[in-house]
């Protein structure tokens, strides 16, 4: 039987201080919460241990790193982008100064992760986990249209979330642009590239090892596509199969407060109680909702076994 709950409080932590100023221009980046809650969890299951390793196909700006090593565990990630390998390397050497206490190994190479088993034969042995999460071009606005794009990088820096000058976000091309970057590509060609990819994990990986893959749906045509379920499904048609499912919510519930009153002492007939709840979103996914589109509540972690 599949295990299935939600998690939550799983963004609260915000990356401000703990890396780079540079890496933030990343589009899609990992929360710490919810990092931090993956690998309490594959620790407690006993799927990871100190001085295990663990990959990331898709390893951005490393910040899947931290993670790994404030556990002892040690980490390799392969990312396409020149751009942001560099911003990893510093970020986790920014680690390895800043943290007084033994870490993890932490490693980023530069390439296609097509061909993992290449570039890992030249580091590292048989990983004994990995833990990623896929990017998708799609996701980002849900929209293919130029001039959707340009309007929405024009709210992303008027809000703050653009950058001026070095490390500027162009919004189309937040991922990159090299060849073989899997958001740039659409339909089939991506879906391909990515069972490549998962092929490799799973061959790579020891016998009973688990894949956690953080996923999330997003509206494709004002409608929800369902990338999870997509997802789970190439998965499985490698030789994965899953363990646990884990929806980490975007709502953060806190304490009941009455409309009409300030505290419980002054509650009176005709006050509605409801719940605080504070949308931990991303911003283009709140502009989506304001115009009346889908609401989506969680991303999903899914733990799955060779």
């Amino acid at each position: 039987m599949i295990e299935k709950d939600v998690w939550e409080n799983c963004y609260e932590r915000k990356w401000k201080h703990l890396i780079v100023n540079e890496a933030f221009c990343h589009p899609a980046k990992f929360s710490y919460n919810l990092i931090d809650r993956i690998y309490s969890h594959a620790m407690e299951k006993g799927w990871i241990k100190k001085g295990d390793t663990v990959l990331d196909p898709f390893g951005g700006v490393a910040l899947g790193a931290l993670g790994a090593i404030s556990n002892g565990i040690n980490w390799i990630g392969v990312e396409l982008e020149k751009k942001f390998v560099r911003l990893g390397e510093e970020n986790i050497a920014k680690w390895i100064t800043e943290v007084k206490r033994d870490l993890g190994i932490a490693k980023i190479i530069q390439g296609d992760s097509r061909k993992l088993k290449f570039h890992l034969a030249k580091f590292i042995g048989t990983p004994d986990m990995v833990i990623s999460s896929p990017p998708y071009a799609d996701s980002l606005s849900g929209s293919d249209k130029p001039q959707d794009h340009k309007r929405h990088q024009e709210l992303a820096t008027k809000a703050g979330h653009g950058r001026i000058g070095r490390g500027q976000l162009v919004y189309q091309n937040a991922y990159g642009r090299t060849l073989g970057n899997l958001s740039n590509m659409k339909d089939d060609g991506f879906w391909n590239a990515s069972q490549e990819i998962v092929q490799q994990c799973y061959d790579l990986i020891k016998p009973g090892g688990i894949a956690i893959w953080n996923v999330k749906d997003y509206l494709k045509n004002k409608e929800v596509f369902p990338f999870s379920d997509k997802w789970v499904e190439m998965n499985e048609s490698v030789g994965f199969k899953v363990v646990c499912w884990h929806q980490a919510t975007l709502l953060k519930v806190g304490q009941d407060l009455i409309l009409g009153s300030k505290n419980a002492d002054t509650f009176k007939d005709g006050d509605e109680v409801v719940q605080d709840i504070t949308d931990r979103k991303g911003f283009f996914r709140r502009i989506q909702e304001r115009k009346g589109f889908p609401k989506i509540d969680w991303e999903n972690v899914i733990c799955m076994v060779k």
